[in-house]
Protein backbone atom coordinates (compact mmCIF):
# COMPACT_ATOMS: atom_id res chain seq x y z
CA UNK A 1 0.00 0.00 0.00
CA UNK A 2 1.39 3.43 -0.93
CA UNK A 3 1.87 5.92 1.88
CA UNK A 4 -0.21 9.04 2.37
CA UNK A 5 2.23 11.96 2.07
CA UNK A 6 2.01 15.56 3.24
CA UNK A 7 4.42 18.49 2.96
CA UNK A 8 3.57 21.19 5.47
CA UNK A 9 5.05 23.83 7.80
CA UNK A 10 5.06 24.42 11.54
CA UNK A 11 2.03 26.25 12.96
CA UNK A 12 -0.38 24.36 10.69
CA UNK A 13 -3.00 21.62 10.88
CA UNK A 14 -3.49 18.44 8.82
CA UNK A 15 -6.46 16.08 8.52
CA UNK A 16 -5.28 12.48 9.04
CA UNK A 17 -7.19 9.62 7.34
CA UNK A 18 -8.77 7.05 9.65
CA UNK A 19 -6.50 4.23 8.42
CA UNK A 20 -3.38 6.18 9.53
CA UNK A 21 -4.56 7.12 13.03
CA UNK A 22 -3.53 3.98 14.97
CA UNK A 23 0.17 3.99 13.98
CA UNK A 24 0.39 7.77 14.26
CA UNK A 25 -1.03 7.68 17.79
CA UNK A 26 1.58 5.11 18.85
CA UNK A 27 4.41 7.15 17.31
CA UNK A 28 3.32 10.49 18.78
CA UNK A 29 3.01 8.89 22.21
CA UNK A 30 6.62 7.68 21.94
CA UNK A 31 7.69 11.19 20.98
CA UNK A 32 5.71 12.81 23.82
CA UNK A 33 3.62 14.65 21.23
CA UNK A 34 0.29 12.86 21.55
CA UNK A 35 -1.36 16.18 22.52
CA UNK A 36 -0.82 17.39 18.94
CA UNK A 37 -3.48 14.93 17.67
CA UNK A 38 -7.14 15.77 18.31
CA UNK A 39 -9.53 13.30 16.68
CA UNK A 40 -8.31 13.30 13.06
CA UNK A 41 -6.57 16.69 13.18
CA UNK A 42 -2.80 16.91 13.67
CA UNK A 43 -2.01 20.38 15.05
CA UNK A 44 1.66 21.28 14.52
CA UNK A 45 2.74 24.06 16.94
CA UNK A 46 4.88 27.04 15.95
CA UNK A 47 8.57 26.07 15.81
CA UNK A 48 8.06 22.30 15.56
CA UNK A 49 9.92 20.91 12.52
CA UNK A 50 11.10 17.51 11.24
CA UNK A 51 9.35 14.52 9.71
CA UNK A 52 6.94 11.76 10.67
CA UNK A 53 6.87 8.31 9.10
CA UNK A 54 4.69 5.30 9.84
CA UNK A 55 3.72 2.25 7.79
CA UNK A 56 0.99 4.25 6.05
CA UNK A 57 1.95 7.91 6.50
CA UNK A 58 4.78 10.33 5.71
CA UNK A 59 4.73 13.99 6.82
CA UNK A 60 7.50 16.51 6.17
CA UNK A 61 7.37 19.62 8.39
CA UNK A 62 9.47 22.61 7.31
CA UNK A 63 9.93 25.90 9.24
CA UNK A 64 7.15 28.48 8.87
CA UNK A 65 9.84 31.03 7.90
CA UNK A 66 9.97 30.13 4.22
CA UNK A 67 13.62 31.00 3.58
CA UNK A 68 14.79 28.35 6.06
CA UNK A 69 14.85 24.56 5.96
CA UNK A 70 15.09 22.02 8.78
CA UNK A 71 18.80 21.68 7.96
CA UNK A 72 19.38 25.38 8.69
CA UNK A 73 18.33 24.80 12.30
CA UNK A 74 20.09 21.46 12.71
CA UNK A 75 23.36 23.11 11.68
CA UNK A 76 23.12 25.22 14.83
CA UNK A 77 23.59 22.22 17.12
CA UNK A 78 27.32 22.05 16.41
CA UNK A 79 29.25 23.55 19.38
CA UNK A 80 30.06 27.16 18.45
CA UNK A 81 33.53 26.91 20.02
CA UNK A 82 34.46 24.70 17.05
CA UNK A 83 33.43 27.27 14.43
CA UNK A 84 36.92 28.65 13.95
CA UNK A 85 38.40 25.16 13.61
CA UNK A 86 36.01 23.26 11.40
CA UNK A 87 33.18 23.59 8.90
CA UNK A 88 32.07 19.97 8.97
CA UNK A 89 29.12 18.32 10.67
CA UNK A 90 25.80 20.16 10.83
CA UNK A 91 27.46 23.41 9.80
CA UNK A 92 27.84 22.05 6.27
CA UNK A 93 25.13 19.39 5.89
CA UNK A 94 23.39 19.19 2.52
CA UNK A 95 19.72 20.05 1.96
CA UNK A 96 19.03 16.57 0.55
CA UNK A 97 20.38 14.81 3.65
CA UNK A 98 18.06 12.51 5.58
CA UNK A 99 17.70 14.33 8.89
CA UNK A 100 17.29 11.40 11.27
CA UNK A 101 19.95 9.26 9.61
CA UNK A 102 22.37 12.17 9.61
CA UNK A 103 21.84 12.74 13.34
CA UNK A 104 22.36 9.07 14.13
CA UNK A 105 25.47 8.83 11.94
CA UNK A 106 26.93 12.01 13.48
CA UNK A 107 26.19 10.64 16.95
CA UNK A 108 27.86 7.31 16.09
CA UNK A 109 30.98 8.98 14.64
CA UNK A 110 31.28 11.38 17.56
CA UNK A 111 30.83 8.60 20.13
CA UNK A 112 33.45 6.46 18.38
CA UNK A 113 35.87 9.40 18.52
CA UNK A 114 35.24 9.95 22.24
CA UNK A 115 35.83 6.28 23.04
CA UNK A 116 39.10 6.31 21.09
CA UNK A 117 40.42 9.16 23.25
CA UNK A 118 38.95 7.62 26.44
CA UNK A 119 35.72 8.39 28.25
CA UNK A 120 36.09 10.90 31.11
CA UNK A 121 35.52 9.94 34.74
CA UNK A 122 34.02 12.11 37.44
CA UNK A 123 33.71 11.86 41.19
CA UNK A 124 30.49 10.31 42.42
CA UNK A 125 29.45 10.47 46.06
CA UNK A 126 27.97 7.24 47.40
CA UNK A 127 26.12 6.82 50.69
CA UNK A 128 27.09 3.99 53.03
CA UNK A 129 25.44 2.76 56.22
CA UNK A 130 27.45 1.71 59.27
CA UNK A 131 27.15 0.98 62.97
CA UNK A 132 30.25 3.08 63.62
CA UNK A 133 30.73 6.86 63.55
CA UNK A 134 33.78 7.00 61.28
CA UNK A 135 34.63 8.77 58.01
CA UNK A 136 32.52 11.46 56.36
CA UNK A 137 29.38 11.37 58.50
CA UNK A 138 26.09 12.96 57.44
CA UNK A 139 25.07 14.10 60.92
CA UNK A 140 21.55 15.17 60.01
CA UNK A 141 20.60 11.87 58.36
CA UNK A 142 22.42 9.89 61.05
CA UNK A 143 20.60 11.74 63.89
CA UNK A 144 17.28 11.05 62.16
CA UNK A 145 18.07 7.32 61.85
CA UNK A 146 19.16 7.16 65.50
CA UNK A 147 15.91 8.90 66.57
CA UNK A 148 13.89 6.34 64.61
CA UNK A 149 15.96 3.42 65.94
CA UNK A 150 16.99 2.46 62.42
CA UNK A 151 19.89 0.07 62.01
CA UNK A 152 22.62 0.70 60.87
CA UNK A 153 22.39 4.16 62.39
CA UNK A 154 25.24 6.12 60.80
CA UNK A 155 25.21 7.48 57.25
CA UNK A 156 28.67 8.03 55.76
CA UNK A 157 29.78 9.00 52.26
CA UNK A 158 32.63 8.11 49.95
CA UNK A 159 33.71 9.76 46.68
CA UNK A 160 35.09 7.69 43.83
CA UNK A 161 35.97 8.27 40.18
CA UNK A 162 33.47 6.65 37.85
CA UNK A 163 32.19 6.76 34.27
CA UNK A 164 28.65 6.06 35.42
CA UNK A 165 27.52 9.71 35.66
CA UNK A 166 24.41 11.28 34.13
CA UNK A 167 25.97 12.55 30.87
CA UNK A 168 27.33 9.13 29.90
CA UNK A 169 24.12 7.44 31.04
CA UNK A 170 22.18 9.60 28.56
CA UNK A 171 24.70 8.82 25.81
CA UNK A 172 24.47 5.07 26.45
CA UNK A 173 20.66 5.20 26.48
CA UNK A 174 20.70 7.01 23.12
CA UNK A 175 23.13 4.46 21.65
CA UNK A 176 20.94 1.55 22.81
CA UNK A 177 17.89 3.21 21.28
CA UNK A 178 19.63 3.84 17.93
CA UNK A 179 20.87 0.22 17.78
CA UNK A 180 17.32 -0.98 18.40
CA UNK A 181 16.31 0.39 14.99
CA UNK A 182 19.61 0.18 13.07
CA UNK A 183 21.54 -3.08 13.43
CA UNK A 184 24.52 -1.67 11.51
CA UNK A 185 25.34 0.59 14.48
CA UNK A 186 26.22 -2.32 16.76
CA UNK A 187 29.89 -1.80 17.59
CA UNK A 188 31.60 -4.01 20.17
CA UNK A 189 34.23 -1.36 20.97
CA UNK A 190 31.42 1.02 21.98
CA UNK A 191 29.50 -1.70 23.81
CA UNK A 192 32.61 -2.64 25.80
CA UNK A 193 33.45 0.98 26.68
CA UNK A 194 29.88 1.62 27.92
CA UNK A 195 29.43 -1.73 29.67
CA UNK A 196 30.01 -0.46 33.22
CA UNK A 197 27.54 2.41 32.86
CA UNK A 198 24.19 1.68 34.50
CA UNK A 199 21.17 3.41 32.96
CA UNK A 200 17.71 3.74 34.52
CA UNK A 201 14.53 2.46 32.88
CA UNK A 202 13.77 6.01 31.72
CA UNK A 203 16.20 8.88 31.19
CA UNK A 204 13.68 11.74 31.35
CA UNK A 205 14.90 12.89 34.78
CA UNK A 206 18.54 12.74 33.66
CA UNK A 207 17.85 14.99 30.67
CA UNK A 208 16.81 17.84 32.95
CA UNK A 209 19.89 17.71 35.18
CA UNK A 210 22.38 20.60 34.86
CA UNK A 211 25.50 19.68 32.89
CA UNK A 212 29.01 21.07 32.73
CA UNK A 213 31.67 20.45 30.10
CA UNK A 214 35.27 21.59 30.34
CA UNK A 215 37.10 23.23 27.43
CA UNK A 216 38.57 19.90 26.35
CA UNK A 217 35.17 18.18 26.33
CA UNK A 218 33.62 19.89 23.29
CA UNK A 219 33.32 16.54 21.50
CA UNK A 220 31.56 15.04 24.51
CA UNK A 221 29.21 18.04 24.61
CA UNK A 222 28.34 17.50 20.93
CA UNK A 223 27.75 13.78 21.48
CA UNK A 224 25.51 14.60 24.45
CA UNK A 225 23.42 17.13 22.47
CA UNK A 226 22.84 14.55 19.74
CA UNK A 227 22.01 11.91 22.38
CA UNK A 228 19.31 14.18 23.83
CA UNK A 229 17.74 14.58 20.38
CA UNK A 230 17.72 10.80 19.82
CA UNK A 231 16.07 10.17 23.20
CA UNK A 232 13.59 13.05 23.23
CA UNK A 233 12.81 13.71 19.60
CA UNK A 234 13.36 10.53 17.54
CA UNK A 235 11.49 7.24 17.40
CA UNK A 236 9.83 4.73 15.10
CA UNK A 237 6.93 2.31 14.94
CA UNK A 238 8.96 -0.20 12.94
CA UNK A 239 12.18 -2.16 13.39
CA UNK A 240 12.98 -2.48 9.69
CA UNK A 241 16.66 -1.78 9.03
CA UNK A 242 15.86 0.60 6.16
CA UNK A 243 13.12 2.43 8.05
CA UNK A 244 13.33 6.17 8.64
CA UNK A 245 13.16 7.16 12.31
CA UNK A 246 10.72 10.02 12.82
CA UNK A 247 12.03 13.32 14.13
CA UNK A 248 10.21 16.22 15.81
CA UNK A 249 12.29 19.06 17.22
CA UNK A 250 11.57 22.54 18.55
CA UNK A 251 13.41 25.06 16.35
CA UNK A 252 12.62 27.83 18.86
CA UNK A 253 14.71 26.14 21.56
CA UNK A 254 17.54 25.33 19.13
CA UNK A 255 17.75 28.99 18.08
CA UNK A 256 17.65 30.23 21.69
CA UNK A 257 20.37 27.83 22.81
CA UNK A 258 22.53 28.65 19.80
CA UNK A 259 22.25 32.41 20.37
CA UNK A 260 23.45 32.10 23.97
CA UNK A 261 26.27 29.77 22.92
CA UNK A 262 27.26 32.05 20.04
CA UNK A 263 27.35 35.20 22.20
CA UNK A 264 29.44 33.38 24.81
CA UNK A 265 31.82 32.28 22.06
CA UNK A 266 32.07 35.68 20.34
CA UNK A 267 32.48 37.60 23.61
CA UNK A 268 34.39 35.19 25.90
CA UNK A 269 35.36 37.92 28.41
CA UNK A 270 31.76 39.02 29.01
CA UNK A 271 29.03 37.62 31.23
CA UNK A 272 25.82 36.34 29.62
CA UNK A 273 23.14 34.75 31.80
CA UNK A 274 20.52 32.45 30.26
CA UNK A 275 16.90 32.31 31.48
CA UNK A 276 17.40 35.02 34.11
CA UNK A 277 14.51 35.07 36.59
CA UNK A 278 12.93 38.33 37.74
CA UNK A 279 10.01 38.72 40.20
CA UNK A 280 7.63 41.26 38.64
CA UNK A 281 4.87 41.59 41.28
CA UNK A 282 4.57 42.51 44.95
CA UNK A 283 2.21 41.10 47.55
CA UNK A 284 0.81 37.61 47.93
CA UNK A 285 0.57 36.82 44.20
CA UNK A 286 4.15 36.35 43.00
CA UNK A 287 4.71 36.38 39.23
CA UNK A 288 8.07 35.83 37.61
CA UNK A 289 9.55 36.74 34.25
CA UNK A 290 12.32 34.87 32.39
CA UNK A 291 14.36 36.74 29.80
CA UNK A 292 16.19 34.50 27.33
CA UNK A 293 19.55 36.20 27.97
CA UNK A 294 20.85 38.97 30.24
CA UNK A 295 24.14 40.71 29.42
CA UNK A 296 25.97 41.93 32.52
CA UNK A 297 28.52 44.56 31.52
CA UNK A 298 29.08 48.28 32.06
CA UNK A 299 25.30 48.37 31.81
CA UNK A 300 22.73 45.58 31.71
CA UNK A 301 21.03 44.55 28.46
CA UNK A 302 18.07 42.20 27.95
CA UNK A 303 18.35 39.94 24.88
CA UNK A 304 15.49 37.85 23.52
CA UNK A 305 15.66 35.24 20.73
CA UNK A 306 12.69 35.48 18.36
CA UNK A 307 12.35 32.60 15.93
CA UNK A 308 10.19 34.70 13.61
CA UNK A 309 10.49 36.45 10.27
CA UNK A 310 12.62 39.61 10.42
CA UNK A 311 10.22 42.47 9.58
CA UNK A 312 10.52 46.30 9.50
CA UNK A 313 9.02 46.52 13.00
CA UNK A 314 8.32 44.10 15.87
CA UNK A 315 4.89 42.60 16.42
CA UNK A 316 2.74 44.18 19.11
CA UNK A 317 3.27 41.19 21.41
CA UNK A 318 7.07 41.31 20.99
CA UNK A 319 7.12 45.06 21.61
CA UNK A 320 5.03 44.84 24.78
CA UNK A 321 7.12 41.91 26.04
CA UNK A 322 10.37 43.84 25.61
CA UNK A 323 8.90 47.02 27.09
CA UNK A 324 7.88 44.94 30.10
CA UNK A 325 11.46 43.56 30.34
CA UNK A 326 12.88 47.10 30.30
CA UNK A 327 10.78 47.95 33.32
CA UNK A 328 11.09 44.63 35.17
CA UNK A 329 14.87 44.31 34.85
CA UNK A 330 15.42 48.09 35.27
CA UNK A 331 17.45 48.41 32.06
CA UNK A 332 17.54 50.93 29.20
CA UNK A 333 18.36 48.59 26.30
CA UNK A 334 16.56 45.51 24.99
CA UNK A 335 17.55 43.52 21.91
CA UNK A 336 15.37 41.22 19.82
CA UNK A 337 17.45 38.80 17.72
CA UNK A 338 15.82 37.22 14.66
CA UNK A 339 17.16 34.43 12.40
CA UNK A 340 17.79 35.78 8.90
CA UNK A 341 19.14 34.68 5.53
CA UNK A 342 21.68 37.51 5.08
CA UNK A 343 23.63 40.11 7.03
CA UNK A 344 21.71 43.32 7.71
CA UNK A 345 21.93 46.26 10.07
CA UNK A 346 19.82 46.56 13.25
CA UNK A 347 16.65 48.61 13.51
CA UNK A 348 15.75 50.67 16.55
CA UNK A 349 12.34 51.26 18.14
CA UNK A 350 12.07 54.10 20.68
CA UNK A 351 9.03 53.92 22.99
CA UNK A 352 7.06 57.18 22.75
CA UNK A 353 7.70 59.55 25.66
CA UNK A 354 10.71 57.54 26.90
CA UNK A 355 13.62 58.35 24.55
CA UNK A 356 16.14 56.96 27.05
CA UNK A 357 14.74 53.45 26.41
CA UNK A 358 15.78 51.62 23.25
CA UNK A 359 14.50 48.38 21.70
CA UNK A 360 16.69 47.03 18.91
CA UNK A 361 15.86 44.43 16.25
CA UNK A 362 19.01 42.57 15.19
CA UNK A 363 19.09 39.99 12.34
CA UNK A 364 21.38 36.97 12.72
CA UNK A 365 22.24 35.23 9.45
CA UNK A 366 22.08 31.45 9.90
CA UNK A 367 22.13 30.65 6.16
CA UNK A 368 25.51 29.13 5.25
CA UNK A 369 27.77 30.70 2.63
CA UNK A 370 30.27 28.87 0.44
CA UNK A 371 32.44 28.54 3.54
CA UNK A 372 29.72 27.14 5.76
CA UNK A 373 28.95 28.72 9.13
CA UNK A 374 32.50 29.56 10.12
CA UNK A 375 33.36 32.09 12.80
CA UNK A 376 33.93 34.66 10.03
CA UNK A 377 30.31 34.17 8.94
CA UNK A 378 29.18 35.84 12.18
CA UNK A 379 31.62 38.76 12.07
CA UNK A 380 28.96 41.26 10.96
CA UNK A 381 26.62 40.16 13.76
CA UNK A 382 29.48 40.44 16.26
CA UNK A 383 30.27 44.03 15.23
CA UNK A 384 26.63 45.10 15.47
CA UNK A 385 26.10 43.43 18.84
CA UNK A 386 29.31 44.87 20.25
CA UNK A 387 28.09 48.42 19.57
CA UNK A 388 24.78 47.75 21.28
CA UNK A 389 26.26 45.90 24.26
CA UNK A 390 28.92 48.54 24.93
CA UNK A 391 27.02 51.73 24.18
CA UNK A 392 23.30 50.81 24.03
Amino acid sequence: MSKVSYNTISNSAIHIPDECIADLTVLLTKLGAEKYLEDNILNIPQGIIGHIETNSLRISIEPSIDYFSCQDYLRLIKPTENLSKSNDGFLDMQESTSLSRYIINEFYKSLRSEIKTGLPRRYLVRENYSNYATGNIDYIKSYKRISLNEDPAFVTSTAELSTSFSILKVIKAAYNKACKYQDNLIDYAIISALSNIEIPHTCNNLLDLPTHFSRNELGLSYTYDLAKIIIRNMDSVSKKSDYEMSLLINANIIFEDFLLSLLTSLFPQDNFEGKAECIITDGDKELTSFADIIFHGSHTVVIDAKNKRYLPSPSNSDYYQMFSYLDSYKVKTAILVYPHYENADPKVVTPKGTPRLQIYMVPLSIKPTDHGLSREHFEHFKLQMEKLLRFG
